[in-house]
């Protein structure tokens, strides 16, 4: 239950060899390595070490840049169920690695990407304007003149513009009524507006401009380009086409708002011409991209590996920060596992004459990362302790101490052996077919041995698939009859015993954490902890269950009468330690008197226990449901029998991974919130060793 024994470290080697030395030590894997440059205030290591990280630009814009590139392949890969089981991560052999890093010309993979994923990026933007562009065309496609000549004279105002549609009739009747010397020509109307070109005398400017603005008109201004001619090449110059026209348009307006037709000449409809040949032009550049894409996307795993590989090169170069180092030597601090210093002693001094390597006392103050020592049945439960914490050096693993608590109270919560057969078979193949990070691998196998005891659960509680056996036929009978044999209770004919088990397991496990912290108090010499603190409480608590029991008629009575006198013991114990740091007798007394109110605590952490129950009969009621509705079905003509076998595989299924999920959950809080707090902080700090930590791919050893 102990943690593995950590030894500090330190390697002292000469500069020539910082690169190569640091790449051995990531390629091991075994070296926890320290920052020194926590050190840096302290006058023993002044000048030894620098505040200043140290990067690689070459690396980093190597990274950034196949970043880019795996943006632009991921819009093109295609991602199967399996695929998505299994995630992202891509998986290779050691061999596969090498070969990949060696031989595959991943620069110019790169390259291809930016330049496609930049000239996608410009059409995209372009399309969106001309696609804006024609929207602002469209209703005035009957406008017979160029729009470059909507524009006003010296003595004329022409403008165009849109009224809301219910504003348009007073527009016009207050037009009729100034006198005013204009010229209206619609040219679309439509439920929302009406689309006009106005002509008016510049005297009576003022008077339409108020008209214009009490009907909410909106002015769409047309501009023609500078020079309807471009210079060549040569020096000459030449006419410039509609299409022409149109692109310098597109290319003014890109990022602005469009409100009118800046930059533009010829007639609505020639300009919709041009735009939608320009437009279908664009398209089809954009299908070849996108063609040329889905093709490079077989390259999208290597580049993720690439990518890995490049961040582990530029963690090579930070890691360096880390050191302390003069103008000849370097010096790095760290922790090993003690079982492993061999091996990193051995590979140093075959590679390097210039490496010295020696052990080391901690710094005062210093803490020790931990790492945990189990045996190979119990290391996928160190999942469930890391999502808690990390173990320290003075404290219990309490890693074996949960597997046998979790895969009962998580067999409980399902108590079906069919569901937990089907489990078993779902992890086995999950675990045989999909490539996975250790971290699902070891979820996987906490499930396929969640399943097996879920399916002796079952059998004990006779659930199977919410079967209810006294319904089946007559030439099924002797199913019931096996089933009675291995049965030892009916939940749903028997919920209290249940229940009964439930509490009964919780408080078991409950007592056991105290038990933990007593052992680990007694074999650190805590002696006076472990009376007052554990001691005390057992004999308190197991007194007064054992009391209940006695009057109960569950024990003789002179058992109950000798719990009694422990009770009081415990009662005393804890009465007179509770506030032992306190110097008033007073007021250490009464904070006695209120410690005895934690004995409601552990009422309440018991009870917690009955979520067990609770999910357990959800499980079994919703399996009967589902076969319920599954027989409805099976009455239906011609289609029946293929609707009760949806019902029943979809049905099952769904429960299953329901109650899977909140079993899990259910049983994972039990763990954090009722036992681990009666022994375990989880306040160690994790033993991160130096290597090629991989984010998104996974190197498969061979086993």
């Amino acid at each position: 239950m102990a943690v593995a024994q950590m030894q500090k470290i330190g390697i002292l080697a000469h500069i020539n060899v910082r690169q190569e030395l640091t790449a051995e030590l990531q390629h091991l894997g075994l070296l926890h390595i320290e920052d020194l440059r926590e050190l840096a205030d302290q006058k023993e290591w002044e000048g030894l070490v620098s505040a200043d990280e140290i990067t690689d630009a070459q690396l980093e814009g190597s990274i950034s840049d196949v970043d880019t590139a795996l943006d632009f392949l991921r819009d093109f890969a295609k991602k199967g169920f399996l695929a998505g089981l299994s995630g992202t991560k891509v998986y290779l052999t050691p061999e596969e690695y090498q070969g990949l890093i060696d031989g595959y010309d991943w620069e110019g993979a790169v390259e291809r990407c930016k330049q496609l994923a930049e000239e996608r990026s410009e059409l995209i933007s372009e399309l969106d304007t001309l696609s804006s562009q024609k929207e602002l065309l469209l209703p005035w496609f009957d406008l017979v003149v160029p729009v470059e000549e909507v524009a006003s004279t010296r003595n004329v105002e022409i403008i165009a513009g849109t009224v809301p549609a219910p504003n348009f009739v007073e527009f016009q009747e207050e037009l009729e009524e100034s006198r005013a010397r204009y010229h209206l020509e619609t040219v679309k109307e439509t439920d929302a507006k009406i689309f006009f070109i106005i002509f008016y005398h510049r005297l009576d400017k003022e008077a339409i401009e108020v008209i214009l603005s009490k009907a909410q008109f909106s002015r769409v201004t047309f501009t023609p380009l500078e020079s309807p001619v471009a210079s060549q090449g040569d020096g000459s110059r030449k006419t410039l086409t509609p299409l022409d026209n149109l692109s310098n348009g597109v290319n003014l307006l890109r990022g602005k708002l469009l409100t009118g037709f800046t930059g533009m000449t010829g007639t609505a409809q020639s300009l919709i011409e041009g735009i939608d040949q320009r437009y279908d032009e664009l398209k089809q550049r954009l299908e070849e991209i996108e063609n040329e894409g889905s093709a490079l996307a077989r390259e999208l795993n290597k580049l993720i590996v690439i990518g890995d590989h490049l961040q582990a090169l530029l963690e090579r170069r930070k890691v360096q920060a880390k050191f302390a180092s003069t103008s000849q030597t370097f010096f790095i601090d760290g922790w090993i596992r003690r079982s492993h210093l061999p091996l990193l002693r051995k590979r140093l001094e075959r590679r390097f004459k210039e490496v010295a390597l020696f052990e080391l006392e901690a710094r005062p103050g210093e803490v020790a990362p931990s790492d945990y020592r189990n045996v190979r049945t119990v290391r996928p439960f160190e999942l469930i302790t890391s999502l808690y914490g990390a173990p320290s050096h003075f404290e219990v693993d309490p890693t074996p101490i949960i597997v046998p608590f979790f895969l009962i109270f998580f067999a409980m919560c399902l108590a079906d052996a069919g569901y937990g057969i089907v489990l078993s078979i779902l992890s086995l193949l999950g675990l045989k077919w999909l490539r996975i990070g250790p971290n699902m691998r070891n979820l996987l196998k906490i499930l396929f041995a969640g399943g097996l005891i879920t399916t002796l659960a079952g059998a004990l509680t006779g659930g199977y698939f919410g079967i209810v056996f006294e319904e089946l036929p007559p030439a099924l009978s002797f199913l019931g009859i096996i089933r009675s044999k291995i049965m030892l209770l009916d939940p749903l004919k028997d919920p209290i015993q249940f229940w009964i088990i439930g509490l009964i397991l919780g408080y078991i496990q409950l007592n056991v954490g105290v038990i933990v912290k007593l052992y680990w108090n007694l074999k650190n010499r805590r002696l006076l902890e472990a009376l007052v603190d554990q001691v005390s409480w057992l004999m308190l608590v197991n007194s007064l269950v054992i009391i209940g029991l006695s009057k109960g008629g569950v024990t003789a009575e002179w058992v109950g009468s000798l719990a009694v006198g422990t009770a009081v013991v415990g009662a005393t114990l804890i009465v007179a330690f509770y506030q032992r740091e306190e110097k008033n007798p007073l007021a250490r007394f009464f904070w006695g008197i209120y410690g005895l109110y934690g004995i409601t605590g552990y009422l309440s952490d018991v009870l917690s226990y009955s979520r067990l129950f609770a999910l357990g009969m959800a499980t079994a009621v919703i399996a009967m449901m589902v076969n319920i509705v599954a027989g409805m079905v099976s009455h239906i003509p011609l289609v029946g029998v293929i609707l009760m076998l949806v019902v029943l595989v979809i049905g099952h299924l769904f429960n299953i991974a329901i109650n899977v999920l909140s079993g899990f959950i259910h049983t994972l809080r039990l763990q954090f919130m009722e036992f681990f707090t009666k022994f375990y902080e989880g306040s160690g700090r994790p033993l991160k060793p130096f290597a090629f930590n991989f984010e998104n791919c996974v190197i498969e050893r061979r086993k």
